[in-house]
């Protein structure tokens, strides 16, 4: 029970940056108040890639934390968190901090030189058995040390990909792709296949286009 307290602890990545960073996330939250539901474009040429998600009153507040010195030495380039408008409203009127609200979550990280190739220079593995080895060695983005059963491999728009469920504060479904030296971290949390959440970020997967 203890082991199992630990690990969810150490591996809900998404919220944990949340939290973690929440005193210099605020003045950097990008609320996009209009009617209804609508699709919001987020489009990073100096990353690569673009994806969609719902935003408005009724959907998502877009949260992109500012890097710090440390979070750059994991090789992080980026990082997006989208929480539901409503909750994230209230999680910030908290006087203390608590629970964050379920999220979907994006992390771009650089690929370390050399990594995937052997101590004697061999050639580099194959490019499913890469991103693997990759996500095992970066649970703090992946969960990758409590997924549930093996990855499936998958395409997300032109990369390679792997998918899985992992445990954690909330279930979680996490993508890890790799495009042009590059790691996509793709991570959705909700409560279950009736959580509107699911659906939301399953859209927001379909709609990722690498450049």
């Amino acid at each position: 029970m203890q082991h199992k307290k630990t690990i969810i602890i150490g591996i809900c990545a998404v919220i944990g940056l949340a939290l973690l960073y929440q005193f210099v996330i605020s003045p950097y939250v990008a609320r996009h108040f209009v009617p209804s539901k609508v699709d919001e474009v987020v489009m990073r040429e100096d990353l690569g890639f673009l994806f969609k998600y719902p935003g408005g009153e009724e959907g998502y507040s877009f949260v992109q934390p500012p890097l710090t010195d440390e979070m750059k030495g994991t090789g992080l380039l980026a990082a997006f968190i989208m929480m539901d408008a409503a909750e994230y409203e209230a999680y910030q009127g908290k006087e203390t901090a608590g629970e964050a609200p379920r999220s979907m979550s994006v992390f771009v990280l650089a690929d370390a030189k050399n990594e995937g190739e052997g101590a004697t220079g061999t050639p580099e593995v194959d490019r499913l058995t890469k991103i693997k080895t990759w996500a095992e060695a970066h649970p703090t983005f992946t969960s990758y040390n409590v997924k549930q059963g093996e990855p499936e491999s998958v395409s997300l728009d032109s990369a390679t990909a792997i998918r899985y469920k992992a445990d954690g504060l909330y279930p979680q479904e996490v993508y890890v792709a790799f495009y042009k030296k590059k790691y996509y971290i793709f991570v959705g949390q909700y409560d279950g296949d009736s959580d509107p959440m699911k659906k939301d970020f399953e859209s927001l997967v379909q709609s990722v286009l690498f450049q």
